[in-house]
């Protein structure tokens, strides 16, 4: 990491206050392409809501959060939060953005999963897209 004008501290409070509008407008589009079937896509969610829920409980934090970090376009989030400025970013800046971006939404989700591992929790169905992506 550089040291710049950004400090990590910084990406992540960037991160967390445009959490959820990137999240709604990405998440799902990125969760579907990692998912070429249906059961890949229902695993996919379910080992989320693990990870995240072990991540929220102390456990191995290293392992969870790639887990979670993986169901996560982290360079598309990025550039959609940078617009113009992914463009000058160097390289280092890049990576730092996208790991205090996916770092975030880890913790975002473990905080927010930790609370429902006492309930069931079922992915009702799928749904093919046109293009072939499944949500």
């Amino acid at each position: 990491m550089t040291a710049g004008p950004w400090s990590y501290a910084s990406w992540a409070a960037l991160a967390r206050l445009l959490l959820v509008p990137v999240l709604l407008a990405i998440c799902a589009p990125s969760l579907s392409a990692a998912a070429d079937e249906q059961s890949d896509a229902v695993k996919l969610v379910e080992t989320v809501r693990q990870a995240a829920i072990v991540l929220g409980h102390g456990g191995p934090a290293e392992s969870q959060l790639r887990s979670i970090s993986a169901a996560f376009d982290g360079r598309g989030i990025a550039q959609a939060v940078l617009g113009t400025y992914w463009r000058r970013a160097s390289a280092d800046d890049r990576a730092s953005v996208v790991d205090a971006l996916l770092y975030a939404i880890a913790h975002r989700l473990a905080e927010r999963l930790e609370r429902t591992q006492d309930k069931t929790f079922t992915v009702l169905g799928t749904k093919a897209l046109a293009n072939g992506d499944i949500l």
